[in-house]
């Protein structure tokens, strides 16, 4: 019998806690249940007390999540989060530099016009380095800030001559806006690597195109040439390069284009993850999704909304209707220096977007009670702009996407069905003849619950049904809704002696509720804090006497 008994207390207390999510009863030794007339029968009491909201924050809460409390004790359900945030890494991911290679084959013939004379000889040379933004091709940029780079010359020198080489970079300035220029000697017969840092120099980008840039480079290579040293067969080639190099800032027109487009992270919201019934008729007041964007590129930006997904507990997809949002594109202006950060906010509520067909405003869509939402942005950048942008992007630009979920528990629910199956035992009942259960329940909450249950085996054959149990009736409401008085439900079922022996073999408790708030689901159940119901449950067993 004390097996029976634990297991039976753990239905019940399933059963309320996972139907009303409210805290856990305490036992206590049996008392007169509402009109229940003892007999013989072995007789216990299984629950009594008052249960309410106290452990709803603890169920509901997580690292995005919130119950919050008002000083009236309504409360209200936040989720807060980011869902997506892109870098400039995931536009401009890296700079690519092509090395140039070149020979100078003039050099010969000039060497050999000069073999009289003793005086030095100097050859002039300019060529450009490629320098190219990844993933850019559709900028035209004005001038980059290196944060890190390196240019590399690799000089071999056929000549039996040295020479000393004057390299300067017009469109790389150092710190007081001069170019940046180096120096070096090459021995020779022989390969020389030169490598000089521009890391922190602005390189001006204006000789490039779209879809390439380019450095100019100027050579001024000196050989000294007496007679008896010329080289006729002498050849000086070089291969130049710039390496590693990472941007810091740039400037330029970005143009029209996408910043980004695709699925951002999906949103869990564990207050809906409840098992339910496809009839489900449920309708929250006052609910908002509010999507926040920050930008900190200087670029304005124009976010458009092509998908809100979601999917319920059953695994089914709802849509809302992003063709309705106002405004759309919403505009995430541009950041107008290099420390600011842009605003911009997207309020979406009972009037935006309207209903449309199988698409869902917003009550609707969180009247699916989703488990997981899915939004598509996709992000523009200058949209609509037809004159030259002056549009600037730093190594750590980033454009951010946040929402907040706001649900008030404040809902109106009309044959609300949830159904789920849970390992179930009676236990030792070989000396159980029948026993019969009563519940209680003395309820301030404005929610009422009716509910069958599906005794069944390990293959999943029905063992036992009881049906139509009103477990309780919803709280007395007045005319604003708010509850003004308990009501009491007493509810009583029997398994009789037939059924009985029938219970070892059960493994498996299928339990189907129904809730509704007052009268039948046309008013809203507002939910406090400060609610709360009164249980009182007892069972009687008649025992087998040998």
């Amino acid at each position: 019998m004390e097996k029976f008994t634990k297991k039976l207390n753990t239905l019940i207390a399933y059963l309320l806690t996972c139907t009303l999510i409210l805290s856990s009863c305490t036992k206590n030794t049996y008392d007169k249940i509402a009109t229940f007339e003892m007999d013989p029968a072995y007789s216990i009491g299984l629950i009594k007390g008052t249960v309410g909201f106290s452990n709803l924050n603890n169920m509901l809460s997580d690292n995005n999540s919130v119950l919050k409390i008002g000083s009236d004790s309504s409360m209200t359900f936040y989720w807060n989060g980011n869902i997506s945030t892109f870098h400039t890494v995931d536009f401009i991911p890296a700079i690519s530099a092509s090395p140039v290679v070149f020979s100078l084959d003039q050099a010969n013939k000039i060497l050999m016009q000069y073999a009289t004379t003793t005086s030095p000889v100097t050859i002039t040379q300019s060529q450009t380095l490629k320098i190219t933004p990844l993933k850019a091709s559709k900028i035209d940029i004005d001038s980059i800030l290196l944060k890190s780079g390196m240019v590399q010359i690799v000089v071999t020198n056929k000549f039996n001559e040295p020479c000393t080489m004057l390299v300067t970079l017009p469109d790389v300035k150092q710190n007081n806006g001069t170019p940046f220029t180096t120096t070096f000697t090459v021995k020779p017969n022989t390969t020389t690597i030169d490598s000089f840092d521009i890391s922190n120099k602005w390189i001006d980008m204006s000789r490039g195109g779209t879809t390439s840039n380019s450095i100019l480079v100027n050579y001024s290579i000196t050989f000294s040439t007496p007679k008896s040293a010329v080289e006729p067969n002498g050849d000086l080639s070089f291969i130049q390069e710039v390496k590693h190099p990472e941007m810091k800032l740039l400037y330029g027109d970005i143009h029209q284009q996408n910043f980004f487009d695709a699925y951002v992270s999906d949103i869990p919201l564990n207050i809906f993850k409840i098992k339910q019934q496809v009839s489900n008729t449920i309708k929250f007041t006052n609910d908002t999704i509010n999507i926040r964007c920050t930008n900190t590129f200087g670029v304005p930006l124009s976010c458009v909304i092509n998908e809100i997904k979601s999917i319920d507990a059953n695994h089914q997809n709802h849509y809302l209707n992003v063709g309705g949002i106002s405004p759309t594109p919403f505009i995430i202006p541009a950041a107008n220096g290099l420390k600011d950060v842009a605003h911009s906010l997207l309020s979406l509520n009972e009037t935006n977007p309207p209903l449309n067909g199988s698409l869902l405003d917003i009550s609707g869509f969180l009247g699916t009670l989703p488990t997981v939402i899915s939004p598509r942005f996709t992000v523009i950048s200058n949209a609509g702009s037809k004159t030259k942008n002056n549009n600037f992007i730093t190594d750590t630009s980033s454009g951010k996407i946040d929402a907040e979920f706001i649900i008030p528990l404040n809902l109106s629910i009309n044959n609300f069905a949830t159904k789920d199956t849970f390992d179930f035992s009676f236990g030792e009942i070989a000396n159980i003849d029948s026993f019969s259960l009563r519940v209680a329940l003395n309820n301030g909450i404005p929610l009422g619950l009716s509910a069958s249950l599906d005794f069944l085996d390990a293959q999943n054959k029905l063992i036992h049904h009881i049906d139509k149990l009103t477990f309780l009736r919803p709280a007395l409401v007045d005319n604003s809704n708010k509850v003004i008085g308990k009501t009491l439900t007493i509810t009583d079922f029997t398994i009789g002696q037939k059924v009985v022996p029938l219970l070892k073999n059960v493994t498996k408790l299928v339990f189907t509720g129904t809730l509704s708030s007052p009268s039948s689901g046309s008013k809203p159940a507002i939910l406090y804090a400060n609610q709360t119901m009164d249980i009182n449950i007892g069972a009687k067993a008649y025992v087998k006497i040998n």
